[in-house]
């Protein structure tokens, strides 16, 4: 593979643009990623915002609801007193009656200032047709059981206990925080919205209808916002209406957060708590949502946890979605990468090759091919045609002096045959003439030349 990688022009074409092209979408996708996250972060803060809003608007509708019947039922219970329409049985109706028509209470009640009714007290001790308890306070308590049925019963009169002295002191509406109910057949714990009763200008006791909080804690635990967020509410004094867990309800807000949560109680602005984890380790956020409860003049706290898995969630799909998208669109640039560099670069190149290699054993007589082409190799395969020509031209001016060469080269060998046979010749003549001319000497007058000699 690697021997491949640095002989092929293809194979380092591929691997740099495919890195650069990697890397182009590598960087894209980070930056869609990162703003997509902050988008859907944005998106998920809102659509928890609108929820917020929304369940603090039907909290606010059902405690407001109840505040409403509660005025009422008072200045009702009032007006009945001053003009002596009522007795201690008609105001117990009231009760009744008021308990009757709203579903979302738990009880209804009223505690009268001591013989403030209609100034009985120590001969109604204990008569409880009467609504007097066992102090002979004129304290009806219309309750719902177990089962949803409504009950009678009557209640010791605190007049210390929040209940009674918030608005008694105020001589307005108020709803306590969270407390335990006492003598009831179903032991919860509520909030109690109360308001003063006057007749004829006189406070004559305090009147006022019981939340019970697991109906609420039952109601908002069933909303999932997020599919695994949850909704919990906290009183003005920062005590869980609607805890995370049961043993925390009524009890102080010590989370984390808790100065944001007091912050946003007394200015009525929201505010988020990021970065928190539960028990199980799993991170989410915290909004914090405070409303004013209406009738009361209180304000309470909407709580959502937002779960980052709501916002991961998203995020791990579209960036999955974005990967194989990238993955996909790599894939097919490459492909046909590859396939335009085989046919506009690799297969013209091999073919160059080609015929470098078929000029290298000799044959200059086929043309180079791709000459027709308009690019670079084009260009390339056009000279590569006319050094074709020049070696061809040097291979026959080679030969021609290689045949003058080899000719001149047999003329010479002829003329020196022909030197040494003349030489061969002209000795034989010497040496006869000389035999002869010795003869003579020696007086031999008959002595005759028999060698034929040449006729030059």
């Amino acid at each position: 593979m690697f021997a491949f990688f640095t002989r092929s022009i293809a194979a380092k074409l591929l691997v740099v643009t495919g890195v650069a092209i990697g890397l182009v979408l590598f960087l894209s996708n980070l930056v869609l990623i990162s703003q997509t996250r902050d988008r859907v972060h944005a998106l998920t803060m809102e659509q928890a915002d609108a929820e917020a809003k929304s369940i603090a608007r039907e909290v606010a509708g059902d405690i407001g609801e109840l505040a409403s019947a509660a005025r009422t039922m008072a200045g009702v219970i009032g007006r009945g007193h001053e003009g002596q329409s009522f007795d201690r049985q008609g105001i117990t109706n009231i009760l009744k009656a008021n308990l009757e028509q709203n579903p979302f209470a738990f009880g209804s009640w009223m505690a009268e200032e001591p013989g403030a009714i209609d100034g009985r007290k120590d001969d109604v001790k204990g008569q409880a047709d009467l609504g007097a308890n066992d102090d002979g306070i004129f304290t009806p308590y219309w309750s719902k059981d177990r089962n949803g049925a409504i009950q009678f019963s009557t209640f010791g009169a605190k007049y210390d206990a929040e209940w009674y002295a918030l608005a008694a002191k105020s001589g307005k509406g108020a709803i306590t925080a969270p407390y335990l109910a006492e003598g009831t057949d179903v032991p919860t714990t509520m909030s109690s919205i109360a308001y003063p009763v006057f007749s004829g200008g006189k406070m004559i006791g305090v009147s006022g209808v019981d939340i019970s909080l697991l109906s609420l804690s039952d109601k908002l635990k069933a909303l999932k916002p997020f599919e695994t967020g949850r909704v919990l509410l906290v009183a003005q004094g920062q005590q869980w209406l609607v805890a995370p867990t049961d043993e925390l309800l009524m009890k102080p807000y010590e989370e984390a957060g808790a100065d944001a949560l007091k912050t946003a109680l007394s200015s009525g602005t929201g505010n988020l708590v990021p970065n928190l984890a539960d028990a199980n380790g799993e991170g989410f956020d915290r909004l914090l949502f405070p409303f004013a409860v209406p009738g009361v003049n209180t304000t309470w706290a909407v709580i959502i946890d937002i779960p980052h898995a709501a916002i991961n969630a998203p995020v791990e799909a579209q960036t999955l979605m974005m990967i194989v998208g990238g993955l996909i669109v790599l894939g097919a640039v490459m492909m046909a990468l590859f396939l335009a560099v085989r046919s506009i670069a690799q297969r013209p190149l091999h073919g160059l090759v080609g015929d470098v290699e078929r000029m290298t054993k000799g044959d200059y007589a086929s043309d180079v091919s791709n000459q027709d082409r308009q690019d670079e190799i084009g260009l390339v395969a056009k000279a590569l045609d006319g050094f074709r020509h020049k070696l061809a031209e040097s291979n026959m001016l080679a030969a021609e002096a290689d045949a003058q060469r080899k000719a001149a080269e047999g003329e010479r060998r002829r003329n020196e045959e022909e030197r040494n046979q003349s030489a061969s010749v002209q000795q034989h003549v010497v040496t006869a003439l000389g035999s002869g001319l010795a003869q003579l000497s020696q007086g031999n007058l008959t002595y005759r030349i028999a060698d034929e000699f040449p006729g030059e």
